[in-house]
């Protein structure tokens, strides 16, 4: 067997060897006048300038690659934020290497030093902690390469880099006014305040203080005052939601009338549980999602879910792109605050879902 494989592989390089002696002889002609010379010069220079035009027309970029560190892949609008920002910078000519934290902030530093041996020319990260800032700053620092934050932006970062995140306390407030905007300011029981849920994602994030001040400042000059009856943290997934939003209708039956979700996953939890509980959502009890993906919309149009707020998905993958770009090229890029969501309600929930 090795020796019928020797001899086939002389067969093959004596071969390559005739084909590269015919090229040779039909190119040699050619070659042989000015004229031609001069000729095959312009076809090749022809040929260079098409390729940079189609080059500058897609905006292609010459970068190799962009590692992605993500924090975790639990909830289903931030999967739908995944595959819209990595088409995006596929579009844009890179290819694209994924790490996922799955929560845990040291495998995200070591996946940032990976990215770094892997000679990507740039890396995007969604911190998992936005109490790391100085240990995230040190392994970007120590990958020596340009960065740009998704989603939120850490405590305590020695360098200041660009970020494209969600302002919490603008997020609070837009969920606020949604609930003033219901009859009575959602007092369903007319106590002359709203007793709240609110279900955030992991405790240690820092995100839940700011997101209920702002949802506080939402009801200035209402005659109802909110009242934060119970958080806690659904751990971005569905089940997380649900035994959250079981424990507290446990432990407070009606006096919660509002129930304010971070994440589609854990508000379709939440009305698990409130369906469970023999609860009527819009009669007895609001609930409210941040996401606005297609199952959630779904659940709104039927008057499951009283409301969302719907992020603008490529609006962020553009932005991000944008500041990347700016890296790359030598300028500084500023962290871009993407606040603008649209609010979802049963009258228009119906256009955000795709045809059946």
């Amino acid at each position: 067997m090795t020796a019928k494989i020797k001899m086939l592989a002389k067969k093959a390089m004596a071969r390559a060897a005739e084909c590269r002696d015919a090229l040779a002889a039909k190119i040699s002609p050619l070659m042989a006048s000015k004229e031609n010379r001069l000729l095959l010069l312009l076809i090749g220079v022809v040929l260079a300038l098409l390729v940079l035009a189609v080059i500058l027309f897609f905006g292609i970029d010459w970068y190799k690659s962009v590692g992605i560190c993500y924090r975790d892949d639990t909830d289903a609008s931030n999967s739908a934020y995944r595959q819209v920002l990595e088409r995006t910078l596929s579009q844009k000519g890179y290819s694209v290497i994924v790490a996922d934290a799955d929560g845990d902030q040291a495998r995200q530093l070591e996946q940032i030093g990976q990215m770094a041996k892997k000679d990507c020319d740039a890396i995007l990260v969604e911190p998992v902690m936005l109490s790391a800032g100085q240990e995230l700053s040190d392994a970007i620092a120590a990958a020596d390469m340009p960065c740009v934050l998704l989603s939120r932006q850490p405590e305590g970062m020695t360098e200041q880099l660009p970020c494209v995140y969600t302002d919490e306390g603008n997020l609070g407030a837009l969920l606020g006014q949604m609930v003033v905007q219901l009859p009575n300011s959602g007092d369903i029981n007319g106590d002359g305040a709203v007793s709240c849920l609110l279900i955030y994602g992991t405790q240690q994030n820092t995100e839940g203080a700011r997101l209920s001040e702002g949802f506080g400042a939402a009801f200035t000059g209402s005659q109802v005052q909110p009242q934060i009856q119970y958080s806690g943290w659904g751990q971005w997934t569905r089940d997380g939601g649900k035994q959250v939003c079981r424990e507290s209708l446990a432990a407070y039956g009606k006096d919660i009338e509002a129930i304010l979700c971070v994440s589609d996953a854990m508000a379709l939890g939440a009305l698990d549980a409130i369906t469970d509980g023999g609860r009527s959502v819009g009669k007895d009890v609001y609930l409210y999602s941040v996401g606005g993906g297609e199952e959630v919309c779904r659940e709104v149009h039927s008057g499951q879910i009283t409301g969302a707020l719907r992020t603008d998905l490529q609006q962020q993958a553009d932005a991000v792109v944008e500041a990347l770009l700016a890296q790359l090229d030598g300028k500084s890029a500023r962290s871009v605050s993407i606040a603008e969501y649209v609010r979802v309600t049963q009258e228009n929930a119906g256009q955000y879902l795709a045809e059946e």
